[in-house]
């Protein structure tokens, strides 16, 4: 039986084009299956080829601390041969100076003469040192464990997004185009209506997505302007993504008053308008700025700003109630007027003051075993640091002692 109504004729119109949809998501599918294979290919060779090269530099490295380290054991072995041979000639001498004496007083000859009396000889051969005082090589080393764990701990694989275009086949190189990327909670595919927010508008090819909720699917989406002032391309199919980091916040603090499910802390004392005591600190939820990680903290609202009051990246938490720690060992802490302070010594690159409006970034990455990287961005100045920390994750504080700064983690 055929198709004779309006209502069927709209049915099977409705067919044909989810036929069409799914067509287009399996076509989509294979290409994004592809991608990820040859994206594993190309990672595994990159780490084959990564990891080759830091065994290399590791063997040289360690060939020229062994080359060191034994250069080092001959200098201590000639150093203390050479005490020894100057010692051994001094006892030769007092030897044949006592076998001396000895056959005078055998053969009856009177030792009043001689030069040197036994008591003489005595006091000289005690000066000589002991045998068991001269020094010998002896090596110090590292725990295994612990150059092991650094090597456990090398690189980190993640787990990326692409978004691509697929009715845009434009060169990404040619024009003067931008690009504009959206979100939406949970999985587009599956909503009738889902409503997206625009996360970026802009030339660049990549963007950081803040604000993002720990373990919650997102959807993303982008569309590219060829040209400024022209239209904009079709929309990407959606593509699903999570993060598993959870957000950056802070810890609950009487001084201080917290929102936006802990990343804002406002400094108003128990909740109030007032606060004329107690501990003006206070600190992230725990080490939550790991290596080649980036932590922003916006200021919303400021006040005027001392010297003594700011932010502070912590090797460890020190107590509470020590405001002064934050200038001290085991910190590095940028005033609100900008100075910059590492273990307590002040340093001479300062940084635009704190105010409203303004943005305080610190990234870090792991030098060595002892060292991280600290890098602080603010405006459009940068300034580096090289820190000596035991711990890879690092606490975040704040101090401020006039009420009304507003900060918030991003």
């Amino acid at each position: 039986m055929g198709l004779s109504t309006g209502e069927d004729s709209s049915k099977q119109e409705g067919l044909e084009d989810l036929k069409s949809n799914l067509e287009m998501y399996l076509d989509h599918l294979n290409e994004a299956k592809v991608q990820i294979q040859s994206s594993a290919d190309q990672t595994e060779a990159a780490l084959e080829s990564a990891m080759a090269a830091v065994l290399q530099q590791v063997s040289a490295a360690l060939d020229e601390r062994k080359a060191q380290l034994m250069k080092e054991v001959a200098d201590v072995k000639n150093t203390a041969l050479k005490q020894a041979e100057s010692c051994s000639r001094l006892a030769q001498e007092h030897l044949q100076r006592t076998e001396e004496l000895l056959g005078s007083l055998q053969s009856g000859d009177s030792l009043e003469a001689k030069q040197m009396t036994a008591e003489a000889i005595e006091e000289l051969a005690s000066q000589l040192p002991a045998p068991s005082s001269l020094p010998r090589p002896a090596l110090q080393l590292p725990s295994s464990g612990a150059v092991l764990a650094a090597v456990r701990q090398l690189g980190r694989v993640e787990s990326t997004v692409t978004v691509a275009g697929y009715e845009d086949d434009c060169d990404p190189s040619e024009g003067d185009g931008s690009y504009r990327l959206q979100y939406c909670y949970g999985d587009a595919n599956k909503q009738t209506s889902p409503v997206f927010h625009t996360a970026y508008e802009g030339p660049e090819t990549s963007t950081l997505v803040r604000r993002l909720q720990c373990d919650v699917i997102y959807s993303f989406r982008v569309s590219r302007q060829v040209s400024a002032g022209g239209a904009w391309g079709g929309w990407s199919p959606p593509v699903t993504g999570a993060t598993t980091l959870p957000h950056y916040e802070w810890s609950p603090s009487p001084a201080y008053s917290i929102t936006d499910s802990g990343r804002i802390a406002c400094r108003t004392g128990d909740g109030g308008d007032t606060y004329t005591g107690g501990d003006s600190v206070i600190y992230s939820a725990g080490a939550q700025l790991r290596p080649g990680a980036a932590l922003r903290v916006a200021v919303v609202e400021a006040g005027s700003g001392c010297s003594d009051e700011g932010l502070a990246l912590l090797d460890g938490r020190p107590d509470q109630g020590e405001d002064g720690a934050l200038i001290g060992k085991g910190a590095l802490f940028v005033s609100a007027t900008g100075e910059v302070y590492v273990n307590g010594r002040r340093r001479q690159m300062r940084l635009p003051p704190l105010q409203a409006g303004s943005y305080l970034t610190f990234s870090t990455e792991r030098r060595d075993q002892q060292t991280t990287r600290v890098c602080l961005e603010t405006g459009d100045k940068q300034v580096v640091y090289d820190w000596k920390t035991e711990s890879t994750d690092l606490w975040l504080a704040a101090s401020f002692n006039e009420l009304g700064w507003k900060l918030m983690l991003e």
